[in-house]
């Protein structure tokens, strides 16, 4: 809940302690859930007063709310708030979304620097005698080996989403394996 001090100030200056409390933890309780109940004694107990001190402090407090005990300043922030949420959702939905993923592989794969040949090194890989490729400290894994399938664990374990995989069906990795995996499986193992 935004609490914007200065405005809070210039509305209560009039509120002694106990009803600037209980005028608070009405709106905090009005943040959380939406509004206030209808019930006048569950609005008494979320203001913590005492029933006599309630029939007092009521009509006080009831100056902030309009006869239904809605705030109109509390609803605008609630408003603001979902539409930036629902905003925010929908940029990760267009930058997460499966159709975009792909995208955003290609949009990669294409800034990367093209390789040159003396820089880089081929060998074969121990466990499927696929060609693995090193250059600069990384080494390049191709998407459908025991490698490309466990960094793809790996990268959705952390992410949520699976491997990026480039237009060759590959990507540059720190290390053959994802750095959860401290022993490499077996030849032969399935």
């Amino acid at each position: 809940m935004p609490l914007y001090i200065a405005d809070y100030l210039a509305d209560t200056t009039h509120l002694d302690c106990a009803e600037s409390g209980a005028y608070l933890h009405l709106i905090m309780h009005y943040w959380q859930h939406g509004g206030l109940p209808e019930d006048d004694e569950k609005c008494r107990r979320i203001a913590k007063a005492m029933p006599s001190h309630w029939r007092r402090i009521r009509p006080v407090l009831a100056q902030f709310f309009d006869s239904n005990w809605r705030h109109k300043r509390i609803d605008f922030e609630l408003n603001k708030s979902k539409s930036y949420s629902a905003q925010q959702s929908e940029n990760a939905s267009k930058r997460w979304g499966i159709g975009n993923a792909n995208a955003c592989a290609n949009r990669h794969a294409e800034s990367m620097p093209a390789r040159a040949s003396s820089q880089s090194q081929s060998h074969k890989d121990s466990l499927n005698g696929e060609r693995q490729e090193k250059e600069n400290g990384k080494v390049y894994v191709k998407q459908h080996t025991k490698a490309g399938e466990a960094w793809s664990e790996w990268t959705r374990g952390k992410t949520g989403h699976g491997q990026l995989w480039d237009k060759q069906g590959g990507w540059w990795f720190p290390t053959e394996w994802p750095p959860t995996l401290s022993v490499q499986p077996m030849k032969g193992t399935p």
